[in-house]
């Protein structure tokens, strides 16, 4: 009857867009959504899904076999099976973490909050308080250089500061971004924004609520 759901993974206003096409539908009794300085980026805006929402099912599946993003990538990978190719990951590490840290100081360098997104979720946040939903803006751990990247950016991790302080006004917000021994942990690291094995562990104890370790927790304004 009821179900708890996590948004993440993609662009914030695709998670915004699903979450008011998911209440339309079915209950909800607890959100999670991911809240980072890669999703509040306003250069990062983009909808891929809601063409999809008054589409039949048979126009559904059809729109996607010919979806121009899922075939570019299934024929890569064919390629790369093809010929033996592995994931640069696989290959070299310390490449794409370089290649991951140069591009976010890129990002950085024309960085602007995306203020219309960030509106729609303290219109999130009043609804889910109005209908007894429970709801968690979660920022994951971030890699020790990216992190330091954006403290460089005084103004910048000021105001990511203050918007994890306004949300928490009708939410609870996990933050696990401060620097932590997570975030020099090289064997958690695929690269330098994925991470798996031991940090994924605790960011799931952390969402689980069965640890608060390298978290801090914003509540009514303050944490």
């Amino acid at each position: 009857k009821y179900l708890n759901i996590t948004y993440g993974g993609c662009a914030l206003e695709e998670s915004i867009l699903e979450f008011w096409y998911t209440i339309k539908r079915i209950k909800i009794k607890k959100v999670i959504f991911e809240l980072d300085f890669h999703a509040l980026n306003n250069n990062w805006r983009m909808d891929r899904i809601s063409k999809y929402f008054d589409m039949s099912y048979f126009d559904m599946l059809k729109a996607y076999y010919l979806d121009y993003y899922n075939n570019r990538m299934m024929l890569e990978e064919a390629y790369k099976a093809v010929r033996g190719i592995k994931n640069k990951e696989v290959m070299n590490k310390e490449e794409m973490i370089k290649e991951g840290i140069e591009d976010k100081k890129e990002v950085l360098k024309t960085y602007i909050i995306n203020e219309e997104a960030l509106e729609e979720l303290k219109r999130i946040s009043e609804y889910c308080k109005d209908n007894n939903i429970e709801l968690i803006f979660f920022s994951p751990p971030l890699y020790s250089r990216i992190s330091e990247l954006v403290e460089a950016k005084i103004d910048l991790a000021e105001r990511l500061r203050e918007i994890k302080k306004e949300l928490s006004k009708n939410a609870i917000v996990y933050d696990m971004q401060d620097k932590s021994e997570l975030s020099y942990m090289e064997s958690g690291w695929l690269d330098s924004s994925h991470f798996t094995g031991e940090i994924m562990r605790q960011v799931e104890d952390n969402l689980a609520g069965k640890s608060k370790k390298y978290m801090k927790i914003w509540e009514k304004g303050s944490n």
